[in-house]
């Protein structure tokens, strides 16, 4: 009978030594998920400046090759210049567009991927900073 409260005491003691590991367990995990959600935002804000800057660049490159058919077309019925260098200006313009177009994906995906890190939700004044 001088036992029992001992050994309640014994069980109590464990009992603590387990919700405070438990409690330390779960507190690892809050602030692996807290840093996991913060890497994430930061990695769809990297991804977004470089789409933006990469879609930038290629909307210069697309804006002068433009430029260079016109060019090129005025110096063809100048007669300078065969019809094969209008072509390959026009062929080096359309691949622009095309890394153009697929720049503008780009952007618009690591818009989505900034509100999936997020949460999900979209607010247009929040996601306005990563136009």
């Amino acid at each position: 009978a001088l036992l029992q409260p001992i050994i309640g005491i014994r069980r109590i003691d464990a009992a603590v030594e387990l919700a405070t590991a438990r409690r330390s367990e779960a507190l690892v995990a809050y602030e692996r998920t807290v840093q996991t959600a913060f890497r994430e935002v930061h990695d769809a804000l990297s991804a977004n400046r470089a789409a933006r800057e990469a879609l930038a660049a290629e909307a210069d490159r697309r804006n002068q090759l433009a430029q260079a058919l016109d060019i090129a077309r005025l110096r063809f019925d100048a007669g300078r210049t065969s019809f094969l260098e209008v072509l390959d200006v026009q062929r080096s313009l359309l691949a622009a567009e095309t890394l153009r177009i697929a720049a503008a994906r780009d952007a618009k995906l690591s818009i989505v991927a900034f509100a999936k890190a997020l949460g999900g939700g979209w607010d247009p004044e929040v996601f306005a900073i990563a136009r």
